[in-house]
Formats: C-alpha cells, sequence, structure tokens
C-alpha cells in the first residue's frame, strides 16, 4: 500500500473523548513527518453517544435518557453518524499522511478498510467492504466515518464484538414510537457482530486487537512499528481534548434546539423516514418502500408498500412531494 513507515499504538480503556482527541492529536502532529503513517488499535471504559462533525445532538439523541443511563455525548471530527460506542468494541484509526482532502473519500476507505476486512476473512466469515462500511452477507459489522486533519486523511471504524440494539434505540431522539421501533427491528436485522457471527462466544478485545495487527501487517506487507503513548505529542494531545471539553463543542450555537428527526440511516441503502405532514413512518432498502406504519389508516400510504420511491408521483401525483424527500434521503444513505 505504501513505502511509508507505519506506526502502531495500542491503548485501552479510554476515557469516551479520549478515543476521538487521541486519533485528532496524532494527525495533526504526524502531518509534519510525511514519512509516517500510522494506526490505532483502541477500547473505551465507558458507553458514549458519538455524533459526526457535522450533526446536532439536539436533533439526534435523547439528552435526559444519556444523562440518567450515564451514556456520555462526544462529538467526533469525522463524519458519519450517530453511533453508541461500549466496551465490546474494539475501535481501529487509519492516518493515512499526505491524503486529506481533495484526495477522493473513496480511496481513503479502500485503503483503510483492507486491514479490519481481511481480519474478518481470516475468521472464515464472509466479508466485503460496500464503499464505507464492512458487511457480512449484507448485514453492517463495521461503520466507519472520514475527516481531513491538516495533512492528514483519517478513517474511523470499529469491530462489534456484541451490541446492545435497544440501548442504542432508547438513546435516541426520534418523532415517533412507530420510528423507533422500526429503528430496533431494522438494527437487529442489519447490523451484527462476532458473537452472532461465530460460531464461538467467548472472543476478547485482546485477541481482536492481535488479529487485526496481523491484518493489516498482512495487507500492508511489512510490520507495524509499536509506539507507547509517551510518544504522542502530549501539548497537542492537551490542547485538543480541551477543545473538546467545551460545552460549545457538542452544542453548537447554531444548532436547533427544536430540531425533530425525520431521518436515520440503518446502513448503506436502507434508511427509515418520518414525514411529519402524513405523521407516518416508511422503510425505504434499495429504493422501495418496504414497509409503513402510522396511527391512522389511510388506504393510500399502505398502497406505497413495494413501490420504487422514483416512480411514486406518476402513480399517485399527490404524493410527489414525498417522493422528493425520500429520494433525497435515498442518496443520503448511499454515502
Amino acid at each position: 500500500m505504501s513505502k511509508k513507515e507505519w506506526h502502531l499504538y495500542i491503548l485501552k480503556d479510554l476515557d469516551p473523548i479520549r478515543v476521538h482527541t487521541i486519533y485528532h492529536a496524532l494527525a495533526t502532529s504526524l502531518s509534519n513527518m510525511p514519512d509516517i503513517n500510522c494506526i490505532l488499535l483502541t477500547t473505551t471504559n465507558k458507553s458514549s453517544m458519538s455524533c459526526g462533525f457535522h450533526q446536532n445532538f439536539y436533533e439526534e439523541v435523547d439528552i435526559n435518557y444519556c444523562k440518567k443511563n450515564d451514556i456520555q455525548l462526544v462529538r467526533r471530527m469525522s463524519g458519519g453518524g450517530l453511533v453508541l460506542l461500549e466496551k465490546n468494541q474494539v475501535f481501529f484509526n487509519v492516518i493515512l499522511n499526505e491524503m486529506a482532502f481533495p484526495v477522493p473519500i473513496k480511496k481513503l476507505y479502500a485503503l483503510a478498510l483492507q486491514g479490519p476486512n481481511q481480519y474478518l476473512k481470516n475468521l472464515n466469515l464472509d466479508s466485503s467492504i460496500n464503499y464505507n462500511e464492512i458487511v457480512i452477507k449484507n448485514r453492517k459489522i463495521s461503520g466507519t466515518g472520514a475527516a481531513s486533519i491538516e495533512k492528514a486523511g483519517v478513517v474511523i471504524g470499529n469491530i462489534l464484538l456484541d451490541f446492545n440494539h435497544k440501548k442504542f434505540c432508547n438513546a435516541l431522539n426520534v418523532p415517533s414510537e412507530n420510528f423507533r421501533s422500526l429503528i430496533l427491528e431494522q438494527a437487529k436485522k442489519y447490523v451484527t457482530t462476532l458473537k452472532r457471527e461465530l460460531p464461538r462466544q467467548n472472543i476478547s478485545v485482546d485477541e481482536v486487537i492481535d488479529r487485526l495487527r496481523f491484518a493489516f501487517e498482512s495487507v500492508l506487507n511489512k510490520k507495524l512499528r509499536l509506539k507507547e503513548f509517551d510518544d504522542i505529542n502530549l501539548d497537542k494531545l492537551n490542547e485538543v481534548e480541551e477543545e473538546y471539553t467545551q460545552h460549545y463543542w457538542n452544542f453548537r450555537k447554531r444548532d436547533a434546539i427544536d430540531k425533530t428527526r425525520v431521518y436515520i440511516k440503518i446502513k448503506n441503502g436502507a434508511f427509515i423516514y418520518h414525514d411529519t405532514r402524513l405523521d407516518a413512518d416508511f422503510l425505504i432498502t434499495n429504493g422501495r418502500i418496504k414497509k409503513v406504519k402510522s396511527l391512522y389508516k389511510n388506504s393510500e400510504i399502505s398502497k406505497l408498500v413495494g413501490m420504487n420511491i422514483f416512480k411514486i408521483s406518476k402513480k399517485f401525483p399527490e404524493f410527489k412531494k414525498l417522493q422528493e424527500v425520500m429520494v433525497t434521503y435515498c442518496e443520503h444513505s448511499n454515502n
């Protein structure tokens, strides 16, 4: 993949903020060392909800639920959607020097996800890379995000050993309970874990880390140089963490406090949309309406099940606006 030297950091039981500040600080420091790329393998010691850089926490999560259940909120520098991060996950961060914007983000994912995908294949799992996800037979086991930090392109992702689908859904800010029930149903169907996919149930985070390291070395065709925490630029780390702990980092002035979520992506090509005007919730998969839930018995809405969203208005002109919104979100769900 590269003639650069590759460094490896293995850091366990990190506070939720440090899970993100560590790769941010390293990417900043390594931007001055163009011959070095870096991989971080980390775990956390607490539950947290992490939103992408462009998301709005008021819109995304039930803040009171998170407070009551000791779920920390952390905005990250990278893009991507809302995720629940917990102890039973291993996080990988791939820092690719001199690959910041305008390097195509698709190229970043293609390079960074080879290692985790190879790890899963080494477990005899039928995994594949689907743009910015790693899937096993159409079920997502690793979601990712990316960012440009100074001169570095950074890809962050996780491997799910296990996942609490219900906890994730309960922490969401939703427009209706039908919306929440659809999320839970589809998350259980399409978000998978090592516990689900492997015949043995006792896999540990230490084993995942060891095998991930081996897989990265295999696809890179070189040994990773193990580095210690002390090698990290602590001044830069402290500077980044000071920023992340500020209230304005998570709750920005421009974020609407009363904004209601109407869309959530389950995986590439699958999303749930709430139409406020119709008071109905729609599950769309690969451009087709798979399910509709509504408090009202509306025969016209029920007729939309099974339809291609790009052709709704041809048969039902009164739903032209609905089609336009769904098509927009369909495009989002594939990015």
